[in-house]
């Protein structure tokens, strides 16, 4: 029997093996999907926005799970003070950790599941969690243990996207979809909805006492249509299992590429709208 194209999606953006050895054996299609961000108005740099928004002595032993390429270990590496440890399901991430950094000042590295950390509980005072909970099979038993980890004045900072984050650019692939397939279809909900920053709070507060949301809201303002295929591109390992059966990827992108075109073309920009955001849960 054919796997429905909602779960096919979704297998493919909870599978542990499929998530480390295609779409994040390192860090090329999430640098692909992040160049986008750099046509955000008002501009953004995520990561010491994020980290801005959490309180810092500096002396901190900090948990980052989901490290990937380690970008928000670099931005708290600055403190010579804090004991950072990095996790990831990725040893190809993980390996671009350990070449970007000093072997000296180099944050504590391990392969494994944020859904069975090997530490002891009470053993972190901050513990990220950056855009990477939706790909959790079991998100509230994750953050049930993720809370165990933290002492009692902790904190997680979990990174998401609000639910309007990109939709523009969701409906024209799924337009798209829908001339390369001739017909009508039923839109798949983005897998990313899982845990974005509304359903997010929601999991969040089943677990933790006290619950916070901060956002960023903007537009990104594209004016070639390049950054924007590239983008679609970079999320092929997922989104093409929610292709209907026959739908080719390539005849998608290629009408997604003609309306993008056509779109520039006739507002001199492709423009959707981006709701960036942290939860901040504390016990």
């Amino acid at each position: 029997m054919r796997v429905g194209r909602q779960q096919g999606a979704l297998e493919a953006a909870t599978d542990r093996a499929h998530l480390s050895r295609n779409s994040y054996a390192d860090s090329g299609k999430l640098r692909a999907r992040a160049s986008i961000y750099k046509y955000r108005r008002p501009a953004l740099d995520i990561v010491p926005w994020a980290l801005a928004q959490v309180p810092w002595s500096g002396d901190e032993t900090v948990l980052d799970v989901g490290c990937g390429a380690g970008g928000y270990l670099r931005g708290l590496g600055k403190s010579g003070q804090m004991r950072l440890v990095g996790m990831d399901l990725s040893t190809g991430m993980l390996r671009e950790v350990r070449d970007s950094w000093d072997s000296a000042r180099r944050p504590l590295l391990a392969a494994c599941d944020a859904q069975s950390i090997p530490l002891r509980p009470a053993s972190c005072d901050r513990i990220l969690a950056m855009h990477m909970l939706y790909h959790v099979p079991d998100i509230g038993m994750t953050l049930k243990g993720l809370r165990d980890l933290l002492v009692s004045d902790g904190l997680l900072m979990a990174g998401t996207n609000g639910e309007a984050h990109l939709a523009e650019l969701r409906d024209l692939f799924h337009e798209a979809h829908e001339e390369a397939e001739g017909r009508s279809l039923k839109a798949v909900p983005h897998w990313s909805r899982r845990f974005r920053l509304e359903r997010g709070c929601e999991l969040a507060s089943a677990t933790f006492g006290h619950v916070e949301v901060r956002e960023h809201s903007g537009n990104i303002v594209v004016p070639d249509a390049q950054p924007v295929i590239d983008y679609l591109e970079s999320t092929r390992s997922v989104m093409e299992k929610a292709l209907s059966a026959g739908v080719d990827w390539k005849d998608v992108m290629s009408i997604a590429a003609r309306r993008i075109g056509e779109i520039i073309e006739a507002e001199g920009a492709f423009r959707a709208r981006t709701i960036a955001g942290v939860i901040l849960c504390r016990p």
